[in-house]
């Protein structure tokens, strides 16, 4: 995902603490910035951003379904993205 603002430019120098939820028959895996000296936590659904930019990894259960992943963060509308998963 992407800090960006109104004008929708890319944010170089955000970086602001965003929380993901994952809804829906997965698991949140990891989240990280690409920060190479970060001491964040890949594991927490929390990580700050690094040059406006952070990644979430899910991974899709073994039942067929929508996945919706929210990212927040103070100030910022929450971000949305929906997955639907297939069978196996």
């Amino acid at each position: 995902m992407e800090l960006r603002d109104k004008n929708g430019t890319l944010c170089p120098n955000a970086t602001d603490p965003v929380s993901f939820t994952l809804t829906g028959p997965g698991t949140l895996l990891a989240v990280g910035s690409g920060k190479p000296t970060t001491l964040e936590s890949f594991q927490r659904p929390v990580h700050s951003a690094y040059q406006g930019r952070l990644l979430a990894i899910v991974k899709a259960g073994t039942e067929p379904g929508a996945l919706t992943l929210t990212a927040t963060a103070a100030g910022l509308p929450p971000a949305t993205a929906r997955i639907t998963t297939a069978p196996p």
